[in-house]
């Protein structure tokens, strides 16, 4: 995170997707919105970590195109009512000028010292969009495996959410034992090095990682 108020040191997210672009994570409740972006949320963007923090404060709701702005405002809020998944697409203006559509899933969750926090996942969708009706609709969410853990020697799950069960293959939340307390199982050898090194990275500096790893399912198989 990028507040003092938002940092939880032990806390890690992990989202196992494919076709996202970007990922961002944001306090919901508040005055100061403060935004977390991962890098290549802020490749896609046209900005580095600085920049978007020195020009924009990081609040990411000044990106959005105006005509967007409202929606998005009102989506937060009901985001943070209550721990739950949902979606909205709107447009968003890049360093260049450029403006692309999102479709961004947010689920939102209370971290360890009780702020309601939103875990964004973002799909381009400038290429589907033709007539720039967007921001003004909540289209059925796209499903996805989102987890956090522990920073911890041996990372413990501290939430998994049902789509992530089904993706290593659960059927119930008791089915993933073997995983919950050591998610390093649940790594594929050759993703192990670089998952460790995030973890580490996360818990040095205070601010969540977004992780997408290919993992493995409880038959034994890869995701």
């Amino acid at each position: 995170m990028v507040e003092k108020q938002l940092q939880a040191k032990h806390t890690d997210a992990i989202i196992h997707m494919n076709k996202f672009e970007g990922f961002h994570m944001c306090c919901l409740r508040g005055e100061k919105r403060r935004h977390c972006l991962n890098d290549r949320m802020l490749n896609l963007l046209g900005y580095t970590k600085d920049e978007f923090n020195n020009v924009y404060n990081g609040d990411y709701v000044e990106l959005i195109t105006p005509d967007c702005k409202e929606a998005y405002l009102q989506f937060v809020k009901d985001m943070a009512a209550l721990e739950t998944s949902e979606s909205i697409e709107y447009g968003i203006k890049c360093k260049s000028g450029e403006i692309l559509y999102f479709r961004e899933i947010m689920t939102s969750r209370t971290i360890d010292n009780g702020r309601m926090c939103g875990f964004c996942a973002i799909e381009n969708i400038t290429e589907q969009v033709k007539d720039g009706a967007v921001g003004n609709g909540k289209p059925e969410a796209t499903p996805y495996g989102i987890m956090f853990c522990t920073c911890d020697e041996y990372p413990r799950i501290k939430y998994i959410n049902r789509e992530m069960l089904k993706l290593i293959g659960a059927s119930q939340f008791s089915d993933y034992k073997l995983y919950a307390d050591n998610i390093l199982f649940m790594v594929t050898h050759n993703c192990r090095e670089s998952f460790v090194n995030i973890l580490e990275e996360a818990k040095a500096s205070g601010i969540p990682q977004f992780i997408n790893n290919e993992i493995v399912r409880i038959d034994g198989s890869n995701a």
